[in-house]
């Protein structure tokens, strides 16, 4: 063996090396996206879930009001003159 194949030899397992390395992180990368997707997926929900809530809550107070406006409206004015 020569010093070139030696150093070809070198070259290759540090690529081979460097190339797992580099596989390696973008799994891990895959692997964390995946995990904080799983999470930001609770979070919508429970903002939906929430938003639900108030919505439905904002109607029921929509109604009253428009209950007492009609009550309101329906009585007499004490100021009016006869």
């Amino acid at each position: 063996m020569d010093v070139t194949s030696n150093y070809e030899l070198i070259m290759q397992l540090g690529f081979a090396g460097f190339a797992i390395l580099l596989l390696s992180i973008l799994f891990w990368l895959v692997k964390q996206l995946i995990t904080l997707q799983k999470e930001t997926n609770k979070i919508i929900a429970e903002h939906s879930a929430v938003s639900t809530l108030i919505y439905n809550a904002q109607n029921k107070m929509i109604q009253t009001i428009d209950t007492l406006h009609d009550k309101i409206i329906s009585r007499p004015c004490i100021a009016m003159k006869e």
